[in-house]
């Protein structure tokens, strides 16, 4: 197809596509416009008949209110005397009336007088069984105290829908007691419905709700039902119609008012947009034929000339041939220059390419790593350099080029995985990654020995073949080093974890927990907690790398400091004289010069709970919460021990505060502080959490620190850098603690009942916080040790003067928590244990796991 007809159908098409989209844009509009102008006009017309229905009940009221509230009509109540018989309730008073009932009832609900009347046969008509009853439901209309109790409206009988009004009897001062109740009622007929037509001037009708089909196509998705007043429908292109519910003083349906009106709006637009297609249409013709004509003089005549050069210069293979070029400096008149150009470049590079074939066959053969080539529409091996023989152990070239790829790889590689499938996958990454993958591979040699091997895949097309070029390289002695370095890493990793505290001091009015994390196998993070005669030694370092380097400078620091804790006492233990000691021995060592060490060290005395702390290049201050509720930072200033200082600098300024019992502090790294998601860091976060959560004991702080740290650091406790932090909580005064280990049998649980009882004795929710207690218990004996004998459940008990503190431990492998801490209590569908958390979780104010899965925190405010 020529680019002349493309471009005419492309224009075309373009054009045509326009003035579609253009006219389904203004039909909607249109459609939408009109309908909802000619919605809203069915709306007030509909509107405008209830009115006038209104109307007529307002004036069947007023004529009841006139006979209700008359003297002749209280007396005629309580005589009954003929005279007003005579003089007022003849057939006339109906028809002057429009009445098709009148009902006069005493006080007992007594009929005094009713009489029905057909105002165009002027027979008697009998009177409704049901119209009493209906109107006065519970009873006949008795006595009221003024003249507003009265009941208008439509009513719905056995008969067919009524107009009524009911008023009470009284005098003509409108005084009571009332004697009795007046009742007016007509018939909701075509006449009616004549009427209201005339009155407001629309073709209407009135269909009743037992005409099921009437009802379905004029709501069929029952909106009347469903609480719209009006429902609208288009009943062809010259008519609409809506529809209403009218109801009973029950609110009841009883009657469906249908009103008929004319599209005048849509047939005036119609004919408007009819003009408006026809000219939009010669439009488009007309701008179509002019681009075309335009497009062809500038653009299609130097495109088809342009094209025909280029290709007699292609079939002809001779690149000092040109194309004509063009006068003008369009884009067409630069392209034919810019062709010429490439085609001067091109017989340039056809010479150089040949001698470029010549110096890649020299580095192919000469390269120092195995290069092979293969040939996937082939399937096989169409080349490879001398490396390469001498890597797989082959004699000669032909002997490579005849064998399969298969047997140049084990039957499995080092992972486990099938070396077929797997080198299937390696050429499907490399397609995905543009035809360049590097990786590691297990290859094999002549005599069946394997080496590993670092491969560069690349794939490329040569000519009409799909090529696959591989460099493979021996690493063999580079795996052995790693593997060294793998081992002595290893070693120092056991030895800094060797070091790091597995338990605490005891004090009796003291309680520790710790956490650490590396950011690799080995941290350069450290923390160490002594107790020497009445003094409680504390720390926090953070030293150079997180390698071996960081692993054996944390060992350094401990070493140390320990032995100047053994050489001293009594007043020679201080932060200052601790801090000094260490730097001493580090510029004695002589150190690299980029080695440094951070440590924040602090000495509680536990008779006089003074703490003694400097921190040396310490940027973190550590918290603490006091027992009066509010929170402080131990800011001390210092530089860190390192030889770009020098020894003189290092000036250790040691502060001083007095904790109170019932005061949490926190002692942490930067690691924690200065994690990063995104723009944000951890820091204000872990001042929040840990004053919030400062009164729970330290093994609890810790795990909520963590989970919060976990759900910050998007699901992961590994951070950039080492986490180390240490909580130390002087306990409260009059806080009672208890320990038990239970056997895995639930007769053990009464146990637990008793010792909470005890600590809890004027507590009046200590039922509910035992119930869930219970459940955890339960759940550790059954769910965690699975009632193996001998196995043993751990409960401790903390209880303060505000609180109640329970810890559950068991021996089991713990379980996945985390997917079911959040649920909510479902009484089908969820594993025992899962409703025994939400359980839980009602019967107390915290609860939390620690990472395993085996222990339980449960807290409980007094």
């Amino acid at each position: 197809m020529s680019l002349k007809i493309k471009t005419l159908l492309i224009i075309g098409s373009i054009l045509l596509c326009l003035v579609i989209t253009f006219l389904v844009i203004v039909r909607l509009f249109q459609r939408n416009v009109t309908a909802e102008q000619e919605k809203a006009v069915m709306q007030r017309e509909l509107e405008l008949v209830l009115h006038a229905l209104e109307r007529e009940i307002d004036h069947l009221d007023l004529r009841a209110i006139d006979w209700a509230y008359w003297d002749d009509t209280y007396a005629f109540v309580w005589d009954e005397n003929d005279a007003y018989r005579q003089s007022n309730l003849v057939d006339s008073t109906f028809q002057r009336l429009r009445l098709n009932y009148l009902i006069l009832l005493n006080t007992d609900g007594k009929v005094i007088y009713g009489r029905g009347f057909d105002l165009e046969t002027e027979a008697e008509l009998p009177l409704p069984a049901d119209l009493i009853a209906k109107i006065f439901p519970d009873g006949p209309f008795l006595p009221h105290a003024d003249a507003a109790s009265g009941r208008r409206g439509l009513l719905n009988t056995l008969g067919g829908p009524l107009l009524f009004a009911a008023r009470p009897i009284l005098n003509s001062e409108d005084e009571g007691p009332a004697r009795g109740s007046l009742v007016m009622a007509r018939w909701f007929d075509n006449s009616l419905a004549e009427e209201l037509s005339i009155i407001t001037q629309l073709d209407l009708s009135f269909q009743t709700l037992d005409k099921a089909g009437i009802f379905e196509s004029a709501a069929p998705d029952g909106l009347l039902f469903t609480g719209e007043p009006y429902y609208y429908q288009e009943l062809s292109a010259t008519g609409n119609v809506g529809f209403t519910l009218l109801k009973d003083i029950n609110e009841e349906p009883v009657l469906l008012l249908e009103v008929f009106t004319e599209r005048e709006v849509y047939g005036l637009v119609q004919s408007k947009l009819r003009i408006f297609n026809f000219l939009l249409l010669l439009a488009g013709v007309v701008f179509g034929v002019s681009m075309l004509r335009f497009l062809d003089r500038s653009v299609i005549a130097k495109l088809a000339q342009l094209s025909n050069d280029i290709t007699l210069i292609s079939r002809s293979g001779d690149f000092s041939k040109r194309v004509k070029v063009f006068h003008g400096r369009d884009e067409i008149s630069v392209l034919a220059v810019e062709t010429n150009s490439m085609l001067n470049t091109l017989e340039i590079s056809q010479q150089k390419i040949f001698e470029n074939e010549i110096k890649f066959k020299a580095a192919f053969e000469s390269s120092h790593d195995a290069i092979t080539l293969y040939s996937f529409s082939r399937r096989k091996f169409i080349g490879c350099n001398k490396r390469a023989l001498e890597l797989f152990g082959l004699a000669d070239k032909d002997a490579f080029l005849k064998s399969k790829s298969s047997i140049f790889s084990p039957a499995r590689q080092q992972d486990g995985s099938r070396s077929r499938l797997a080198a299937r996958k390696k050429i499907t990454e490399n397609q995905r990654q543009g035809g360049f993958s590097r990786f590691e591979w297990l290859h094999k040699r002549k005599d069946g020995s394997t080496f590993p091997a670092e491969v560069i895949l690349t794939s490329y097309k040569l000519g009409e073949e799909y090529i696959l070029q591989a460099n493979i390289r021996d690493i063999s002695e580079q795996k052995e080093a790693e593997q060294a370095l793998q081992d002595e890493l290893e070693k120092a990793s056991q030895l800094h974890k060797c070091a790091i505290p597995k338990t605490f001091p005891e004090a009796s009015h003291l309680s520790l927990a710790a956490h650490y994390h590396p950011a690799r196998k080995l941290g350069g993070d450290f923390y160490d907690v002594i107790k020497k005669e009445d003094k409680l030694i504390f720390y926090l370092s953070d030293v150079t790398g997180h390698g071996l380097d960081g692993a054996l400078l944390s060992v350094f620091v401990k070493s140390t400091i320990s032995n100047y804790l053994n050489l001293s006492a009594g007043e020679l233990i201080t932060p200052k004289l601790i801090a000094a000691y260490l730097a001493d021995q580090f510029f004695r060592e002589d150190y690299p010069q980029d080695y440094f060490i951070c440590i924040f060290l602090a000495v509680l005395d536990l008779t006089t709970n003074e703490l003694s702390y400097i921190g040396s290049g310490f940027q973190t201050a550590p918290l603490v919460v006091c027992a009066t509720g509010e929170m402080a930072e131990l800011t001390s200033r210092g530089l860190p021990i390192s030889l770009t200082i020098g020894r003189e600098l290092l000036d250790f300024q040691e502060e001083k505060i007095k904790i109170m019992p019932g005061s949490t502090m926190l002692f942490h790294t930067d690691g924690l502080t200065e994690q990063r998601v995104g723009n944000v860091s951890y820091g204000e976060r872990l001042k929040e959490v840990f004053f919030t959560n400062s009164y729970l004991p330290p093994t609890e702080i810790v795990q909520v620190i963590k989970e919060d740290f976990r759900q910050f650091n998007q699901g992961s406790l590994q951070g950039d850098d080492d986490i180390t932090f240490l909580i130390v909580q002087l306990k409260p005064e009059g806080q009672e603690e208890i320990f038990m280990e239970l056997d895995c049998s639930f007769a053990e649980i009464e146990k637990v009942r008793q010792a909470v009882a005890r600590v809890t004795a004027d507590w009046p929710e200590k039922e509910i916080f035992f119930l869930g207690l219970n459940e955890v218990i339960s759940n550790a004996i059954e769910h965690g040790n699975g009632f193996a004998p001998g196995s043993k459940v751990r409960v401790s008990i903390t209880a303060g003067k505000k609180y109640i503190h329970a810890t559950v431990e068991d021996e089991g492998e713990g379980f996945c928590w985390r997917n079911k801490i959040d649920l909510p209590m479902r009484l089908e569908g969820d594993t025992e244990r899962g409703r025994g958390i939400a359980l839980t979780k009602m019967c107390c104010d915290r609860l939390l796991y620690n990472d395993k899965g085996n222990r339980v925190f449960l807290f409980k405010t007094l």
